[in-house]
């Protein structure tokens, strides 16, 4: 600093100085040579007078105590009144923000419910026109599902009645063979009963015989010897006829018993053979009908298997639609949330870029989170001191971003010198920024109101200018020349370039040189630099330049010109970015609606296509089972062919065998006969001389009878012999009769146990039909559910979209009101602030006042205690008054001294004044 700079900064302060000090009161001798008396009376007139001005004096300091504490009252009634009219003008205004709040809010919501229903309506022609097609096809659906639902119906009626029809021919199946059992039965009953006949017939003719063997027995004597010798002849013959006979009924017992087994033989070959038939034709039967059931099953099973395979890949290109339709959906919405957080953000800033300007740089430091610059600032504009010098973004305030720039453009410069001297560039430091914009507007309010400038608001070291167009001249040309000037006069100097060593070695040149030694120091890296106008002093500017060692959040000054040009551009251009925003916003929650509306289709179709893949599925079960039952009865039938087989095979060799037998029976009976011929020919020849000789015993019994008058039993024995020879010949018609019946009834038997198996398998193949059936029919009733579904869900979007715009009129409606309301709102916020500037305003008056009043009762309160005291003193000064005339003494000279002791700043300086005076 040069000697001139520092002389007028010195007298500044002197004469700033001399504005409070205190005049000193100059006491003149009194010359009067009056006589005593004189003088005595002119004391006493004199202590008079003085003791009533001093009365005067103190009553009127204790009027103007009694005044001023009036005063002070008045003023703390007052500064109550303001401080709560302030605290509800501020309640109000939270009120009215919150009014605010809450109509933002509404309106945001009625602008969304808007656009949406604004979409809505642009959308309800094809919507219409899209739900009636689908309508259209729906109702085309149902008609069909209802047409193949009634077609399934009328089938599982139709598979219901021959499923019935199958288990009533079962059912007669089992009676017939139960019937056929029972004739079989009754047959073998009656043979049985006809047997029995024969037998009891048989020995009622040899009991009839003995009688009439016995009457004829019964001859005269005169005839009995004949009768008698005949009947020993007859006897002999008839005990060869009967042994001939014995031996013919023997023979012909066997030949019978032969002829028996012959037509038992021939009966049992006639049933192995028709078992064989059966058997035969049965397994022809079966497995043809059987071997196309199950083809026919394998074909449906095939097929319902093709089309649950169609339907699976239907469903999972549903699927995969669905899924890629959920990702773009969500990746739409989540597009459509971003752009409307945006579009939010970018609303509150076009809201508040007004008021976020006129912060200045406070609001550029809270913008990128500079929590310790904005504090810095925040602090000092609370302080009710700083009031009178500083404001932010004021006029020519270091705070604006205009002179923000300015300051860089300076800097600029400064880089520039260290550039040329191989330093590191300065960056640029928020927070000594704030203590440089707070250091330049206070130095702009010294160089105004007391013709200087100090050093403040810094942490490291600090360069200051007012006036000069170029600050740099001064502090780095003017003082460099100093410095290399006063390091050729004494080089030892050149120690102290880099650090505050010659502070202590050499003030004055310290002063000189300071702060070009700040700008060529290497260590100090990071900076902030201030530019205020509007000083009453040369160019009208003040520059502050703050240095610290380090900062770990510095940037370079281009980025740090940067910053605040993007921040102030963005605020600036804040209503067409959100516009642009709001836009975007718009078109990105209609590409999220018609992503979702896309993906609800896609839904449905997943869901189409899965209940179509169940179906399918339910379907290929169902002719799974179908298939599994006829290979069931196809395998079963196989396994009972391969029974039949074997009984087929057992029948062959049964009927082989019963053709054996029947050839031995035949051959049996072909000898029975034979020897039944013989021994009947024997019989005959010994019964025709047996009944030669019964002749002649008959002749002679007759004659012996005539004799003895007839034989009245005889008749009688030959009619029961008659009578059991016919009862004979009728029970062997009867067994014939009963053989043929059992024979009939056993093939009825056989005929009805081949029909019953029969009936079960068509029994069991109309029940497969049946719950095919049942089936096809759950099916169509779920093909018609969802058709139905369908229909409603048509109906429902038609609805919808034809009520789209009703919905449009009520959200413009709601929308005019909502805006209505938010205007309400501003406006009432707006009246709130505005109150609530007015009660500050009152609030900060009525303090000043309180504390002029408070500090008017202090200064009566001494004035009062200081004319109480120079009363008293004076009256005891009178009463020590003697009447010799005062001593001659000299005026003592004027002087002054400062009025604040050297330690302590004057009242209203800053508490961060600091150090020197320099510009």
């Amino acid at each position: 600093m040069s000697s001139k700079k520092k002389t007028m900064a010195v007298t500044a302060a002197v004469l700033a100085g001399a504005t409070l000090l205190a005049p000193n009161t100059a006491m003149a001798a009194d010359t009067a040579t009056d006589t005593g008396q004189a003088a005595a009376d002119a004391v006493a007139k004199a202590n008079e007078s003085a003791a009533q001005a001093r009365r005067s004096a103190l009553e009127a300091a204790n009027q103007g105590v009694t005044d001023a504490q009036a005063n002070a009252t008045q003023a703390g009634v007052q500064l109550d009144q303001a401080q709560a009219s302030l605290q509800s003008a501020e309640a109000n205004r939270a009120q009215a923000q919150d009014t605010l709040d809450q109509a933002t809010a509404g309106q945001q919501t009625a602008q969304t419910a808007l656009d949406q229903a604004a979409d809505d309506a642009a959308n309800a022609a094809a919507g219409i026109s899209q739900a009636q097609q689908d309508m259209t096809a729906a109702a085309e659906r149902i008609d069909k599902a209802t047409q193949v639902l009634e077609d399934a119906q009328q089938a599982q009626s139709q598979a219901q009645a021959d499923r019935d029809a199958a288990q009533a021919a079962k059912t007669q199946s089992e009676q017939a063979v139960a019937d056929a059992q029972a004739k079989t039965d009754a047959a073998a009953t009656a043979k049985s009963q006809a047997q029995t006949d024969i037998d009891r017939a048989d020995a009622d003719a040899r009991d009839a015989q003995a009688d009439i063997d016995k009457a004829d027995k019964a001859d005269p004597d005169a005839a009995k010897t004949v009768w008698d010798q005949a009947r020993a002849d007859a006897d002999v013959k008839q005990s060869a006829a009967d042994a001939a006979k014995q031996d013919a009924d023997a023979a012909a017992q066997a030949l019978s018993q032969a002829q028996d087994a012959q037509s038992e033989a021939q009966t049992a070959k006639e049933q192995a053979d028709a078992l064989v038939q059966r058997l035969q034709d049965a397994q022809d039967a079966d497995l043809s009908e059987l071997r196309a059931a199950l083809q026919a099953a394998k074909q449906a099973s095939q097929s319902a298997d093709a089309a649950v395979r169609a339907a699976q890949s239907a469903k999972d290109q549903a699927d995969a639609a669905k899924t890629a339709g959920q990702a773009d959906a969500a990746a739409k919405a989540r597009t459509a949330a971003d752009a409307q957080a945006k579009a939010d953000a970018a609303k509150q800033v076009a809201n508040t870029a007004a008021s976020q300007l006129a912060k200045g740089s406070l609001g550029f430091f809270e913008s990128k989170g500079a929590s310790g610059a904005a504090k810095t600032l925040q602090d000092e504009l609370k302080d009710p001191e700083n009031r009178d010098w500083l404001t932010l973004n004021g006029s020519g305030s270091a705070t604006t971003l205009d002179n923000m720039l300015a300051a860089l453009d300076l800097l600029d410069q400064g880089n520039r010198i260290r550039a040329s001297l191989g330093l590191p560039e300065w960056t640029v430091d928020d927070e000594q920024t704030a203590l440089a914009q707070l250091a330049s507007d206070y130095n702009r309010y010294m160089v105004n109101e007391m013709g200087t400038i100090v050093h403040t608001y810094y942490s490291g070291g600090q360069n200051l200018s007012a006036g000069m167009p170029n600050p740099w001249a001064g502090w780095y040309d003017q003082e460099k020349a100093v410095w290399d000037a006063a390091v050729a006069r004494d080089p030892s100097l050149e120690q102290y370039k880099y650090n505050g060593g010659l502070y202590y070695v050499n003030p004055t040149l310290y002063n000189q040189v300071g702060h070009y030694l700040n700008i060529i120091n290497p260590n100090m890296t990071a900076s902030g630099f201030a530019h205020t106008t509007g000083a009453h002093k040369g160019d009208g500017t003040v520059n502050a330049h703050n240095f610290a060692y380090s900062s770990d959040t510095a940037v370079s000054v281009a980025e740090y010109r940067r910053q605040i040009k993007d921040y102030r551009s963005g605020l600036e251009n804040a209503p067409a970015a959100y516009q642009a925003a709001l836009t975007q916003a718009r078109r990105a929650a209609q590409d999220a609606r018609t992503a979702a509306d896309a993906l609800a289709s896609l839904e449905q179709t997943a869901q189409r296509t899965a209940a179509a893949l169940q179906t399918a599925r339910l379907d290929a079960a169902a002719k799974a089972e179908s298939l599994r039952r006829a290979q069931q009865a196809y395998d079963d039938a196989v396994a009972a062919l391969d029974g039949k087989n074997t009984a087929l095979s057992d029948a062959k060799a049964d009927a082989a065998a019963k053709q054996t037998a029947l050839d031995e029976a035949n051959t049996a009976v072909a000898d029975a006969r034979r020897t039944a011929q013989t021994k009947s020919d024997a019989y005959e020849s010994a019964r025709s001389a047996a009944e030669s000789a019964q002749a002649n015993a008959g002749q002679a019994k007759a004659a012996y009878d005539q004799a003895v008058a007839d034989k009245a039993g005889l008749q009688a024995a030959q009619n029961r012999l008659a009578a059991a020879q016919s009862a004979k010949t009728q029970a062997e018609s009867r067994l014939a009769q009963t053989e043929q019946a059992r024979r009939e009834a056993q093939s009825e038997l056989d005929a009805a146990r081949t029909a019953d198996m029969q009936a079960d398998v068509t029994l069991t193949a109309k029940q497969t039909a049946l719950d095919e059936a049942d089936t096809a029919v759950a099916d169509a009733e779920n093909a018609l559910t969802a058709a139905e579904s369908d229909l409603a869900d048509a109906q429902s979007r038609l609805d919808w979209y034809t009520n789209a715009p009703q919905r449009l009129q009520d959200a413009e409606n709601a929308l005019t009101a909502a805006n209505t309301r938010l205007a309400a709102a501003r406006t009432a916020l707006d009246e709130a602030d505005a109150a609530v500037t007015d009660a500050q305003a009152r609030y900060d008056s009525a303090s000043a006042a309180k504390i002029q009043a408070d500090a008017a009762l202090a200064a009566a309160k001494r004035v009062q205690a200081a004319e109480q005291a120079r009363k008293d003193a004076q009256d005891t000064l009178t009463r020590r008054t003697v009447s010799s005339p005062p001593s001659r003494r000299r005026p003592s000279r004027p002087g002054g001294r400062l009025p604040w002791p050297a330690t302590r700043w004057p009242t209203g300086w800053p508490r961060r004044v600091r150090m020197r005076c320099f510009r």
